[in-house]
């Protein structure tokens, strides 16, 4: 059915004005002809193609869950039915509209308490049985009310009935927006748990503080690939940029619990001190001195340092003697903390460098491996090699040498590389590759997947 204003839906509904729309619905400002005129909010599933009999059956099946939650930062639907095929939602209509106003505008006494409000009504979903996983916090989402609270909205859509409105819209549609999507729901076991909705909140809270996303369009994608998390640089609180900064952390166990997060929320408005939980503290304390740059007691880190040095000390020397024994070309590719070991010389650096793609539509569905004809040992050891970092290692400069060019670069698009031997390999957008060229055909390294999953290892051509 084609809505438009002015027109009577489901014969009660009078259509005055559309709020928004995503890939699967749209929200109208609607009057309540049976009820003097009320203004309220209808949102409208697949108004343009409906549902066949078992999208509407998992639909009213759903539908009969949420309605039994009842949370003061739950925005809960009043009614439930279906027009032509095409569910929908009646809910009360929230004049100051969703918090998407307040990007990098919000003070940190609203902050906190957007911050209480959101993790309070996840806790009460994720405390549901079974629990109830947003799959999508963003500012849009969240909503406030006439008494000044924020409510969560859009809630209640299992991944079953995400995908069954995808293949009814006919794309190939995210069942989330993909900037505020935690690196995990890109990886081959992608389902939603409740850590995924604490990695959306922080993304969501970043972006109210700073006016930007933390990793822009590309969401926790580049994160799995090791992009650390920006600093909140300005007047901000250090507790709550710390919070923040524990909700983005890339390791769901390093995450707090809505739960968590409602109870330290509480102490900062009671004025006392946060106190964090004792096996989370050291780590914790590292991301909040990385935020706020705080620097650590010099008389407690100096024996640290002492270690430092030594290591240091026994590290290049063991460089020295690399360089003088391994000839050019021979050397295997190291990696080492997750970058690729390799001596720069800054006159060597070519200044043209690939850039990230900035395309939001990511396909975040696993990556089938492809076999590897390479030796077990070999393989092995290649597919325990830990994941690229983006920021470190993806789309660096080139390390020219007279023989070959030793790269690492992230693919946006499906390419095919080919290596000296003349064996072709398929590259995906979003794969990246890391080793060593020569006149755009590989000696060797590794071809890897999104998933940080190695696809491919290729190895130096054999002299006859």
């Amino acid at each position: 059915m084609l809505l438009q204003e002015d027109i009577l839906f489901d014969n009660r509904y009078l259509l005055k004005r559309l709020l928004g729309c995503g890939g699967f619905s749209e929200v109208w400002l609607v009057e309540d002809t049976k009820v003097g005129n009320k203004k309220m909010a209808l949102k409208i599933f697949v108004p343009e193609r409906g549902l066949d009999d078992n999208g509407v059956q998992l639909f009213s099946s759903e539908f009969e869950l949420v309605f039994d939650l009842n949370h003061t930062n739950l925005m809960r639907p009043s009614h439930f039915n279906v027009c032509e095929r095409s569910p929908y939602l009646l809910m009360p209509y929230s004049e100051q509209g969703s918090v998407n106003k307040l990007v990098g505008l919000i003070a940190d006494d609203d902050a906190w308490r957007l911050l209480h409000d959101v993790a309070s009504g996840l806790e009460y979903l994720h405390g549901q049985h079974p629990p109830i996983i947003h799959q999508d916090i963003k500012p849009d989402n969240i909503l406030i009310d006439q008494s000044g609270h924020y409510q969560i909205t859009d809630f209640g859509i299992s991944t079953k009935t995400r995908s069954t409105l995808r293949k009814s819209v006919g794309e190939a549609k995210m069942s989330m927006t993909v900037a505020y999507s935690p690196p995990e729901r890109f990886g081959q076991h992608n389902a939603a748990i409740p850590a995924s909705d604490i990695w959306s909140l922080g993304a969501t809270m970043f972006e109210l503080l700073t006016g930007e996303m933390p990793f822009h369009d590309h969401g926790g994608l580049i994160q799995k690939h090791g992009a650390e998390i920006p600093l909140i640089h300005g007047d901000r609180s250090s507790d709550l940029i710390g919070i923040i900064t524990m909700c983005l952390s890339v390791d769901i166990e390093q995450r707090p619990t809505a739960e968590q997060i409602v109870t330290w929320t509480n102490q900062h408005f009671k004025g006392a001190k946060i106190v964090f939980e004792q096996k989370k503290i050291a780590t914790k304390q590292n991301l909040r001195q990385a935020a706020t740059g705080d620097v650590p007691n010099p008389s407690k880190s100096s024996s640290k340092k002492m270690i430092g040095i030594v290591a240091g000390s026994v590290l290049l020397i063991c460089l020295a003697i690399t360089f003088v024994f391994v000839k050019p070309g021979q050397s295997d590719i190291v990696s080492t903390n997750e970058h690729i070991g390799i001596e720069i010389d800054s006159s060597e650096i070519n200044p043209a460098a690939d850039t990230i793609s900035s395309e939001a539509d990511y396909d975040a569905s696993s990556t089938e491996i492809a076999p590897i004809n390479q030796p077990s040992e070999e393989r092995d050891n290649a597919v325990n090699q830990p994941p690229i970092e983006a920021r470190s290692v993806l789309n660096q400069p080139l390390v020219e040498t007279s023989t070959s060019t030793k790269i690492s670069r992230l693919y946006e698009h499906d390419e095919t590389l080919i290596s000296e031997s003349g064996e072709q390999f398929q590259v995906k957008a979003g794969d990246s590759f890391q080793g060593e060229m020569r006149q755009d055909k590989i000696i060797q390294g590794k071809i890897i997947d999104q998933t940080g999953k190695v696809k491919h290892l290729i190895l130096p051509k054999k002299n006859n």
